[in-house]
């Protein structure tokens, strides 16, 4: 059974003995394994079980990337945010006082 962690990151550059050298596009449970997205030179993308693969790294990615969890939740942070940012509504006129302010005239009925 897996662990669920894979040896392997986005952006890491990695050797097949087969395919040669490509770079990993996302890394990703599937079932009871683990599969990588690989980018290679001469193959384009291929979707392979890292446990089969025999894979072996070149350079560890220099940015750290951020999960699909990651990414989502920040997603879901900034949508929040963007709707807490609301507006409120003066009744009645507004208009510039001396300074450049804005300032509600109150209405007289």
């Amino acid at each position: 059974m897996a662990s669920g962690k894979s040896q392997f990151r986005v952006g890491d550059t990695v050797t097949h003995k087969k395919l040669g050298k490509g770079d990993i596009l996302d890394v990703y449970p599937l079932g009871e394994d683990i599969c990588a997205v690989v980018s290679f030179e001469k193959w384009g993308q291929k979707k392979i079980i890292l446990r089969y693969a025999d894979l072996e790294l070149v350079s560890r990615a220099k940015v750290e990337h951020e999960s699909k969890e990651d990414r989502r939740e920040k997603h879901v942070v900034e949508d929040v945010e963007e709707s807490a940012e609301v507006e409120v509504e003066v009744e009645g006129e507004v208009e510039e006082d001396e300074e450049g302010e804005e300032k509600a005239k109150d209405e007289e009925a």
